[in-house]
């Protein structure tokens, strides 16, 4: 008995039943350098206390703010990695990075915080943590 067409057969209908995976593509972002600007500056300064993950539609630009909290020292950092979008989200990638134990750091309450900004397209953003730490609150 040929068992080859059977197999064949059955590896091309296990296939074609198989839902096709949301296209995926990596989506531009600007990194918006500190001291942030005027109009989104107090944003800013109002979400640096707590580790968390906001954003806000400014000038037809979507702007994702990411906040590690307040820190006692230096050498913790959070940045936005990278940003994709799929048809029905967006996946921000955000990395934390504390101090090496023993570490020299500085001496003085931080509050680390990166800002990004992208096209403002009407999709629900989902943030995943990397990094020193696993999770990150969506605000």
């Amino acid at each position: 008995m040929r068992l080859q067409p059977i197999i064949l057969l059955a590896a091309l209908f296990l296939t074609s039943c198989t839902p096709a995976a949301s296209p995926q593509k990596d989506m531009e972002f600007t990194r918006v350098p500190n001291p942030f600007p005027p109009d989104v500056q107090q944003w800013a300064e109002d979400n640096k206390l707590s580790h968390h993950a906001t954003e806000k539609v400014f000038q037809d630009k979507r702007y994702i703010l990411v906040s590690y909290g307040k820190k006692s020292t230096g050498g913790y950092k959070i940045f936005i990695e990278n940003v994709i979008v799929s048809d029905d989200k967006i996946t921000v990638t955000v990395k934390h990075s504390d101090p090496a134990p023993g570490a020299i750091v500085t001496q003085a309450l931080t509050f680390p915080q990166d800002l990004v900004w992208i096209e403002n397209l009407d999709l629900p953003i989902e943030y995943v943590a990397t990094g020193d730490q696993s999770s990150i609150k969506k605000e």
